[in-house]
């Protein structure tokens, strides 16, 4: 299919643009490119901690057309229209990555089909729409793309970027992931002229061990255990080893492939560890390398800027799924745990309930549900079970309210506006202490300002930039937001910037702190209408604080009563 520009009904529906945070970010997307061209051999070179980046692959390559539209925004081969949603199997499809690339780096492109006698290559940089030279070449059938000078034109986006040695080990990581992808793909990767991996084709499963070998070690390879399960169209395979806390060995790590593509999923990192710590308990920690094959059309792939996360349909199915086989795989290998006394006393006292009970405990929640909470909470039961350190066990939400949450045997309830309030508030203050930093995400909004606003955004451009917010002020009567805080995801980003610029107006002497408090505020009062995956990903960013202070967690909690 040739490269076309997406229609409007279908660019509505894509999810917020292509993010790119750090030069393995465009690496991840290069990749991702060269294996939808259809290649068997990816040569990668990188220079300066990903500063300079020169790809070259066999793939099925562009012609003139192509090669002029690829850096066009929404212009991809992978979709046409809403219907091919419902069946992504290739790795992008928004049309936005070589464009996200292009507008922060200068880009040169070279590429040619089997059927041109000659290739064609094209410069072009940053912000600048036209193409600055396109001509003709000699090159091998495939496509070479070299990025230069990342960030160049965005002064402070290139401060932000860490020592050359740490984007490095961020790229070697992306780079080990996509070797693992069972794709039988041919990758050489060379740094500073220094060969890292080169591995050559999978042509059995031999060579794919070979790989999980060079990547994981003799170790991991001889102590883990295989899981292999099949379930009408589902499919789950790889390997999974648990380690007691005490004998931690030097890397733990946690890859789950969905369709050959690498995710961060809470929902699948959350029911694996469910099933182990259910298992043993809270002593036993675990690494895997699995893979899930599943029908394209049971999942949404369309959900985050990065297309790391997606979202499964029918999370049940999934859940048991796993649950099931890993369980199995578990009880094969004698990973069992002895019988334990699963008594449970309920002492009423004082209209509140105290549960006592053993550690293995499967009913407890059931019990108690049965003894007239039911009459009291409209209570789901939602699989799969999300347990926090600082939280307990999330349950459900309440009338957009209240979450309610089983922490050390009890059921609590907390209002979700000052669980949210907490949050901002301890991020702010790791952000004031420079111990913490915002992750933003691209957007394209454009509001109309006033005169007064403009001067108040002009004076406050780089505090609301330490914030998180990357914008121009080309036009005195147009504001253009182009990033923003990633918590701001799920509200109303305009009317929330707009209420701070106006309460900005009014304030005599502006500092960062000020400016802080009053983002707080007007996050705060914006109305959100939460679900599960909302507050999971809350009580989430809520742990990554590594919160040490219990008495400040614990004045969140109140306790159902009877």
């Amino acid at each position: 299919m040739s490269i076309k520009i997406l229609p409007k009904n279908v660019i509505k529906k894509i999810a917020a643009g292509e993010v790119i945070d750090r030069p393995a970010t465009i690496v991840k997307e290069l990749i991702e490119n060269s294996i939808d061209a259809k290649a068997s051999q990816i040569n990668l070179h990188i220079e300066k901690g990903g500063k300079y980046i020169n790809l070259n692959d066999n793939g099925i390559g562009m012609n003139k057309k192509d090669l002029i539209l690829c850096i066009k925004k929404y212009a991809t081969s992978k979709i046409n229209n809403l219907n091919s949603f419902n069946f992504l199997n290739s790795f992008g499809f928004r049309g936005e990555a070589l464009t996200s690339i292009k507008s922060v780096s200068r880009m040169t492109i070279i590429s040619k089909t089997l059927k041109q006698s000659f290739a064609w290559q094209l410069y072009t940089e940053g912000f600048n729409e036209q193409i600055l030279s396109l001509n003709p070449i000699s090159h091998p059938t495939g496509t070479t793309i070299i990025i230069s000078d990342i960030f160049y034109n965005l002064p402070a986006r290139r401060l932000c970027l860490l020592d050359d040695k740490v984007e490095f080990i961020y790229i070697k990581n992306i780079i080990k992931k996509i070797i693992l992808m069972k794709l039988g793909i041919g990758i050489k990767f060379k740094y500073q002229n220094k060969v890292i991996y080169n591995f050559k084709k999978v042509t059995d499963n031999i060579s794919y061990i070979n790989r999980i070998k060079v990547i994981f070690g003799n170790n991991f390879l001889k102590n883990s255990l295989e899981i292999n399960a099949i379930y009408k169209k589902l499919k789950l395979y790889g390997r999974i080893m648990i380690f007691d806390k005490k004998k931690i060995p030097n890397n733990l790590f946690k890859y789950f492939y969905v369709n050959n593509r690498i995710i961060n999923n809470n929902f699948l990192y959350r029911t694996i560890k469910e099933t182990i710590q259910n298992k043993f308990n809270q002593s036993y920690i675990f690494s895997f390398l699995l893979y899930l094959e599943i029908e394209s059309n049971k999942i949404d792939i369309n959900i985050h800027p990065k297309k790391n996360d997606i979202r499964f349909y029918n999370t049940q199915l999934i859940y048991n799924f796993i649950h099931k086989n890993i369980s199995k795989i578990l009880y094969k290998n004698n990973f069992q745990i002895k019988n334990q006394n699963k008594e449970i006393y309920i002492l009423k006292k004082k209209n509140k309930i105290n549960l006592k009970y053993y550690k293995y405990s499967a009913n407890v929640e059931n019990i108690l549900m049965n003894n007239k909470i039911k009459q009291k909470i409209v209570y789901l039961d939602n699989r799969p079970n999300f347990y926090f350190k600082n939280f307990g066990k999330f349950l459900t939400i309440i009338k957009n309210n209240y979450i309610i949450i089983k922490k050390n045997n009890f059921l609590y309830f907390i209002i979700i506006k000052t669980l949210f309030y907490f949050f901002l508030k301890k991020k702010f203050q790791l952000i004031l202490q420079n111990k913490d930093i915002i992750n933003n995400f691209k957007i394209n909004i454009k509001i109309n300002i006033t005169e007064k606003e403009y001067i108040v955004l002009y004076k406050t451009k780089q505090i609301l930039l330490k914030l998180g917010f990357y914008f121009s002020l080309n036009n005195k009567n147009v504001l253009h937001i182009m990033y923003v805080p990633i918590f701001l995801s799920y509200f109303n980003i305009t009317k929330i910037f707009l209420n701070l610029i106006r309460k900005i107006i009014h304030i005599k002497i502006i500092s960062l702190k000020r400016i802080i408090k009053l983002l707080i505020n007007c996050i705060n009062d914006s109305y959100i209408t939460w679900d599960n995956y909302k507050i999971i990903d809350l009580l989430m960013e809520l742990e990554l604080l590594n919160l040490n202070n219990n008495l400040i967690i614990k004045e969140l909690f109140c306790l159902i009563e009877i």
